[in-house]
């Protein structure tokens, strides 16, 4: 069973006076054996009374909109997969999903993006990676628990982002996406999940931003910057509250120099680590 003692994790703790919020780093996947959370994650929740999400998880399960990003995944009447890759990209899709026993079929209907987050979640499954991530968990106890909680973007603007990281390079895309899979199955998942539960933030760059800081300079940009830049006005809008808020977004959005833990203490705002030692 994973510890929670005498380590810090990815929790901050952020204060403008009196108002306080906290920003809790998520994975969303997990395997079993990563619950319980880091006892800071369960405290920032009790200490909080609004929780803030990426995005509405509620809606994003929905059949309607599960049935929209079904909809959005497929390629036009007469494309496959197989069509809009070149020989050399499909060649090392067809053999990874081989590696794996994902049958490559299962794909060729779809974008390459959605193709890819298929893709993962088959590449998640094989490594044992099955259970809830940190947001649906804790989505789950606010249900429960009827707390307030509410979303950084909408769910059309997450699928708009989601669908578009091809970037309009759907080779490129694919050839690196299963560069990092197969990096997560020689061990790199294990050490960035272990990266994210002790809240090593060197770590936590050179695992999730690193590559595309350098590889893929525009969609760092579109998926991490400028989305941390959008968010920083809901998060400003919080800090000015009487009320405590837990704000939950991957890991990746909270480290590094354009991360809102960077972005909060440049304009002043007292950020610290949040440890229960």
């Amino acid at each position: 069973m994973p510890t929670t003692i005498f380590a810090d994790t990815s929790v901050w703790r952020v204060n403008n006076g009196s108002s306080v919020l906290y920003l809790a780093g998520t994975v969303h996947k997990l395997s079993a054996s990563q619950y319980p959370l880091p006892a800071e994650y369960q405290s920032a929740y009790d200490r909080s009374e609004i929780l803030v999400f990426e995005t509405d998880i509620g809606a994003m399960q929905s059949p309607a909109v599960q049935g929209h990003i079904a909809a959005q995944s497929v390629l036009p009447a007469g494309q496959d997969l197989e069509s809009v890759l070149d020989d050399a990209t499909y060649d090392l899709l067809r053999r990874y999903c081989e590696d794996i026993g994902f049958p490559v079929e299962q794909l060729r209907s779809f974008k390459p993006v959605a193709a890819m987050m298929a893709l993962l979640s088959g590449t998640l499954q094989s490594l044992g990676v099955t259970a809830p991530g940190v947001d649906e968990h804790f989505f789950s106890l606010a249900q429960s628990d009827s707390k307030a909680y509410y979303a950084l973007e909408s769910v059309d603007r997450q699928i708009d982002y989601l669908l578009a990281m091809d970037e309009g390079l759907p080779d490129r895309f694919v050839r690196r996406s299963i560069e990092d899979f197969k990096r997560a199955r020689q061990g790199e998942l294990e050490d960035g999940i272990r990266a994210w539960r002790d809240g090593e933030e060197q770590a936590l760059v050179e695992r999730f931003l690193h590559d595309e800081m350098l590889g893929a300079p525009e969609l760092y940009q579109s998926l991490v910057v400028d989305r941390n830049r959008e968010w920083m006005r809901s998060i400003r809008r919080y800090l000015e509250t009487p009320e405590t808020e837990m704000v939950l977004v991957g890991v990746a959005h909270l480290v590094g120099s354009d991360g809102l833990v960077s972005l909060l203490r440049g304009e002043g705002y007292e950020v610290r680590k949040y440890s229960l030692h």
